[in-house]
C-alpha cells in the first residue's frame, strides 16, 4: 500500500501495455506491475537506503475510435484525439494490485479501439499506458488440390 509512504517516491510510468484482438470476440490486455521508487539516504554515512511499492490498483478503460471501418480514418482519429469524452467509453473496471491481464468482450470486426491503463498509488492516479488496436477481417488462405 502506498498510503504512509515516509519519503518521496518516483512513479515508473511505463507498464508495457500489450493489446491483442482474440476472434472470440474479445480485447485481451497485458501489462507488467507498477511500481514506485524511493533512495533515501543512509544514517552515518552508510549505504543508501532504497525502498518500492507496487500500485494498490488500476483502472482500465476501452473506447472505441470512430465511426468509420478503415485503417486511414483510425490512424488520424487515434493521432489527432488523445482524450474521449465519457460517452465514448465502451467499458471501464477497476482491478486489483496484484492483476496483469484484463479482457473486454462485445468485440466488433472491423472497428478501432483504444485501451488506456491508469495506475493507482494511493488517492494519485498516473496515466501508465495506452494501445489502439484495430479489429480487422481475418483472410483464410485454403489449400488448392489438382485433380
Amino acid at each position: 500500500m502506498t498510503e504512509g509512504l515516509g519519503s518521496p517516491h518516483s512513479f515508473v510510468a511505463f507498464v508495457g501495455l500489450d493489446c491483442h484482438v482474440v476472434w472470440s470476440g474479445r480485447i485481451s490486455a497485458r501489462w507488467t506491475r507498477a511500481k514506485a521508487l524511493a533512495v533515501s539516504p543512509g544514517g552515518g554515512g552508510g549505504e543508501e537506503e532504497k525502498s518500492e511499492v507496487f500500485a494498490d490498483g488500476y483502472k482500465i478503460t476501452l473506447r472505441r475510435l470512430g465511426g468509420e471501418n478503415n485503417l486511414r480514418s483510425f490512424c488520424r482519429k487515434f493521432f489527432k484525439v488523445f482524450y474521449f469524452s465519457e460517452h465514448d467509453v465502451l467499458q471501464n473496471s477497476t482491478l486489483e494490485s496484484e492483476t496483469e491481464e484484463h479482457s473486454f468482450s462485445g468485440i466488433s470486426l472491423g472497428a478501432s479501439y483504444e485501451v488506456a491503463i491508469e495506475c493507482l498509488f494511493g488517492r494519485r492516479v498516473f496515466k501508465c499506458g495506452r494501445q489502439a488496436i484495430l479489429s480487422c477481417k481475418t483472410f483464410f488462405i485454403l489449400p488448392v488440390v489438382a485433380r
